[in-house]
């Protein structure tokens, strides 16, 4: 039986972040931005169940406004918004 080695064969470190961005950050958030209402909460049903904290924005504007006060991990955007499209 063959042991199994780490790829890179080094010992690696975590950096750790200041503690007042972990506290923003908090555990699993994703901020999903749709202007498709029906769409957006059916989205965070599913994440919901998923063990996430959702956070929801219906316009570009509002998620701008969310982004000022939480950290999400991941975001998920719809490409068109009523306001500007998702690369704005």
């Amino acid at each position: 039986m063959q042991e199994s080695v780490p790829f890179s064969g080094k010992k690696t470190r975590q950096m750790a972040l200041p503690e007042i961005t972990m506290k923003r950050m908090g555990a699993k958030k994703i901020l999903v931005i749709d202007d498709e209402r029906d769409f957006l909460y059916a989205v965070e049903e599913l994440l919901h169940i998923g063990g996430y904290e959702v956070l929801k924005a219906e316009s570009g504007s509002s998620a701008f406004a969310l982004l000022k006060e939480e950290v999400p991990q991941l975001i998920l955007l719809d490409y068109k918004l009523p306001d500007q499209n998702g690369l704005e």
